[in-house]
């Protein structure tokens, strides 16, 4: 079998029809940045593509940045967020650290911020902390509003990002820096 030239190209780039909206890409971005080129050498286009917090790097742009065309993602913290609370934890870290933080360095950073909540708020021994953790609703966390559900569970917002003009930007970048009185976590002493 020789090299391929001419029509056996032809044939092999052939426009694929999807009958997809999205595609679900997970994976770290290494490999993204190796499969994404190949979707365009099939003509696969005008389709939404979707990752994994696993694309949260800029390597991922370097790689295959023209290839994205606005990935969407979602990621548990997000280091270039323009919230002034994210921003200010971000600069802090660095200072001290001299590296950007990750995600598990923001939960710890809300994991204590809510510790600390529960005992200004009165918590004095363990069951107290306790209690006082499940009532958090509405915790203004760098890694997002976080909510401490009945089961011990945390719901918060995740960071939207998209790939745009050869950057990682964040989607959801208007949630609200401050959280209302009214979803302020209660007083831990009931």
């Amino acid at each position: 079998m020789g090299l391929w030239e001419g029509e056996d190209i032809a044939d092999i780039n052939t426009a694929l029809e999807l009958a997809y909206d999205a595609i679900f890409i997970p994976g770290y971005y290494d490999k993204v940045g190796l499969i994404l080129p190949q979707l365009a050498f099939y003509n696969i286009e005008h389709v939404a593509l979707l990752g994994s917090r696993e694309w949260n790097s800029p390597e991922l742009v370097r790689l295959a940045g023209r290839y994205l065309g606005g990935g969407t993602f979602l990621d548990g913290f997000f280091a270039d967020s323009p919230m002034p609370r994210v921003r200010g934890f971000v600069d802090r870290f660095r200072k001290n650290f001299g590296e950007t933080p990750g995600v598990y360095s923001a939960q710890a950073y809300d994991a204590a911020g809510l510790f600390i909540e529960a005992v200004k708020g009165g918590a004095g021994n363990r069951l107290e902390v306790k209690e006082a953790l499940a009532k958090f609703k509405g915790f203004p966390g760098v890694s997002g509003v976080l909510t401490i559900l009945p089961s011990g569970d945390v719901e918060r917002e995740l960071f939207t990002l998209q790939v745009r003009h050869n950057a990682i930007v964040q989607e959801n970048a208007d949630i609200p820096d401050e959280v209302p009185p009214s979803a302020e976590a209660t007083d831990p002493k009931g």
